[in-house]
């Protein structure tokens, strides 16, 4: 499982929950991945705690990935989520052989730079 240090190295930036997630919701991390004058998606990652009632009491901990990618030309949104067991590298990889099938439009154009 991914690190607080393994986000920060890759740049991620972390950020408490806001007051409508749920109480098992620790904390997020999320990037923006640029492209040629354009943003071309964000990937967050979502810190989960779960208490399972069992006669051990365990207590887990693990990430959820998210990403929003939007159809090529009419820009509708799609979400993708990366649950137990995608590694922050995979999710990384993956998510850019996805963009790169070149069927989807980044979230932003920014022809000004």
């Amino acid at each position: 499982m991914a690190t607080d240090k393994d986000f920060e190295d890759k740049g991620y930036r972390k950020w408490p929950p806001s007051a409508i997630d749920f109480p098992e919701v620790l904390y997020y991390y999320q990037k923006r991945f640029d492209g040629r004058n354009e943003t071309k998606y964000f990937i967050t990652a979502k810190m989960w705690r779960l208490e399972l009632h069992n006669s051990l009491n365990d207590v887990h901990t693990g990430f959820e990935y998210e990403v929003q990618l939007y159809q090529k030309e009419t820009h509708n949104a799609m979400n993708l989520s990366f649950l137990t067991g995608w590694s922050l590298d995979d999710v990384e990889e993956y998510v850019e052989k996805i963009y790169q099938t070149g069927l989807f439009d980044p979230y932003e154009s920014r022809p000004w730079e």
